[in-house]
């Protein structure tokens, strides 16, 4: 995942970690190893079950018919392991995202989303709405 939001959210691209379940906040009155005691405990919720991992945008350019304004395409990327199981949630929104236009890649490593990025590069490229010229379609590995 790290390697993910290093590679990807830069440029025309901003990637976030979106975290799901719920938490709790509160003043804290007395901390241990194991337990939290809070004064005035609420409940924090965090993003829907089947949010995926990271989320984000990625800019591109409209056509001359559509005004030539940027758009953001909005980016989820579901982060898992080699042989960790998928939710039939995260599937779920994975499968919203990209009918809805945006770029939803289930990502087992890097390459996966780099692969993503291009395919969406390619059918834009096809449909007349380009992506800018620091679209990370293929993009460089950062520095560690």
């Amino acid at each position: 995942m790290r390697e993910i939001m290093l590679r990807f959210g830069r440029g025309m691209t901003r990637i976030f970690r979106a975290n799901s379940g719920v938490g709790w906040v509160g003043k804290v009155i007395e901390r241990t190893a194991r337990t939290i005691t809070l004064a005035n405990p609420r409940a924090f919720h965090a993003m829907p079950s089947g949010t995926p991992d990271l989320i984000g945008w990625h800019s591109v350019l409209v056509t001359p018919e559509m005004v030539g304004r940027r758009v953001a395409l909005f980016v989820a990327i579901e982060c898992k392991g080699k042989t960790t199981p998928t939710t039939p949630g995260q599937l779920a929104f994975l499968e919203l995202v990209d009918h809805a236009g945006g770029i939803a890649v289930l990502a087992r490593d890097a390459e996966t989303v780099s692969a993503a990025f291009a395919r969406k590069h390619s059918a834009n490229s096809r449909n007349g709405t380009a992506l800018p010229e620091s679209s990370p379609a293929v993009p460089q590995d950062r520095a560690a």
